[in-house]
Order: structure tokens, then sequence, then C-alpha cells
């Protein structure tokens, strides 16, 4: 009797230790698994759509046009925005590199945004303004620092 108790406890014990062992295995093995199935490339395609809908929400500035949305060869996820008044460019040609990175921020979505979250580790979204195929200014957006990627 006092053995059948004791029993009881034990197995209790046992199926508790296993329980609480198990969840955080099956999650290390849930993003070891994620890792597996979606390559850099696949997850920079949805970056790339994450960006395609916070634009359907939030157009970019007047006078300014995506043009494309490309991932690099170096695995970089670049949108390239033409500038079209040819005027506003020759302005943005002629500033100094920190200015020429204020315009750039305008085309960029805030630092919590979505896109920031589905980029892989440290990877930011890269933009390059342009007029007439000539670069204006190409640059990575800033992200917060607090973000962690869920990739």
């Amino acid at each position: 009797m006092i053995f059948d108790k004791f029993r009881r406890i034990a197995n209790g014990l046992i199926v508790g230790v296993m329980i609480a062992l198990a969840v955080p295995v099956s999650l290390l093995i849930g993003i070891k698994l994620t890792e597996d199935i979606l390559s850099d490339r696949e997850i920079l395609d949805l970056a790339a759509a994450n960006f395609g809908n916070y634009l359907a929400e939030n157009p970019l500035k007047i006078g300014w046009k995506m043009t494309a949305v490309r991932v690099t060869p170096e695995l970089r996820l670049v949108v390239d925005v033409k500038v079209i008044l040819r005027r506003e460019a020759e302005v943005i040609k002629t500033r100094n590199s920190r200015i020429k990175y204020s315009y750039l921020k305008l085309a960029c979505p805030p630092p919590d945004a979505e896109v920031f979250k589905t980029l892989p580790g440290d990877e930011t979204l890269w933009i390059r303004l342009h007029h007439q195929g000539d670069t204006l200014v190409e640059a990575g957006c800033p992200k917060d620092k607090s973000i962690v990627s869920i990739y």
C-alpha cells in the first residue's frame, strides 16, 4: 500500500518532468524546422510581400514611384524608387550624404514595421532613389533595435 502510493507519486513526478521538458524541446525543434523549410531567398520574398502590403496602405511621397522590389545576389532586399520630377532629383543629387539619407528615409517604413520583423537576422530593407537611371542615393532603412527577427 505504501509502495503503491510511492509508485503513483513517482509516476506523477516523472510525467510532470517529461511534460516540462517536452515544451521547450518541441519549440526548439519547431524553430529548427522553420529554418530548414524556408531559405533566405524565400524569407526575403516574404519581406518583399510585407513591404508591398505596407505600400498599399501607405503610398510613397507624391512624385515618387516604386519601380522594382528585388533581391540582390548578396541576398539584400532592395526597393527601387524613381524620383519623377527632374528638379527634385537635382536637389537631392546636390545635397551632402546626410541630407540625401534624410530624403531616402521618406521611402522607408517606420522602424517597427512588419517588413523588418520578417527580414532574416540583422538585415534591413534597402532603398535606391533614382532618376532617369541615375542613382541619387542608396542605403538601408533604419530599423527598431528592439525588433527580433522571427526567422
